[in-house]
């Protein structure tokens, strides 16, 4: 299985890696889909956003990852960013794509989802610093705190999730009460959000009343994508 052997090697591949960079960008991404209820009166009807979380050897970086696909797929057919819509003729949306005409004649077809978390966080283990940046009403916020000291209580609990052994961790964290599962073959002490601080990668984690879930997609190779670990600035 593909994924499997992916695990496998890069279990491995980290530990080397943690040396071999002079810059810190990403090793590895998991991915993760995230689903939100903002509205509580209609908890059956949560946000969903695939988001994904690039480990490095001092750092990580979470953002969306739908963001991430919209943007590039709109800048290779528009050769502009995805906020700029002066090349665009035409907008038409059938289910989850739509289909866009240029002002030059060409058209592209491309999902709708273009994800709702305009930014990213950055932890900085070398700092203990947490890094926020965001977005709102065209303007970009940057924030910093010191790293989150979760008290999390371990579990004998243990489920399998894809093939990895994960185990159970509880602790109440920014006015919730989160359940973890993570895993420790995979030995990074980090996860999605601002969650992390367990002795291995969390891979699925939701507070008591399901209104915040973080479920495991994949966990990949990303040494070959060079992507940097830093604030959009």
């Amino acid at each position: 299985m593909k994924k499997q052997t992916a695990l496998v090697f890069l279990t491995g591949f980290f530990h080397l890696s943690l040396h071999a960079q002079q810059a810190d960008s990403a090793v590895a991404a998991v991915h993760y889909n995230f689903s939100y209820v903002v509205d509580t009166t209609q908890p059956e009807s949560p946000n969903t956003e695939k988001m994904v979380l690039y480990l490095g050897s001092n750092s990580s970086m979470y953002t969306s990852y739908d963001k991430i696909v919209f943007d590039k797929t709109w800048k290779e057919n528009t050769g502009s960013s995805s906020n700029d819509a002066t090349n665009i003729a035409s907008i038409s949306v059938n289910g989850g794509n739509m289909s866009v005409t240029t002002k030059a004649g060409g058209t592209f077809t491309m999902p709708t989802a273009r994800g709702t978390s305009t930014g990213m966080i950055i932890k900085n283990n070398a700092t203990a610093k947490l890094e926020n940046s965001s977005s709102n009403y065209g303007k970009e916020f940057f924030i910093e705190e010191p790293m989150p000291v979760i008290n999390w209580q371990i579990s004998t609990d243990t489920k399998t999730i894809q093939g990895l052994a994960c185990q159970k961790a509880t602790a109440h964290f920014r006015g919730r009460d989160y359940e973890a599962w993570f895993c420790s073959q995979l030995p990074y002490n980090n996860g999605p959000w601002k969650l992390g601080g367990l002795p291995g990668l969390i891979i699925e984690a939701s507070d008591s009343k399901k209104e915040v879930v973080f479920t495991f997609e994949s966990f990949e190779d990303a040494s070959a994508t060079h992507t940097p670990i830093e604030l959009s600035k």
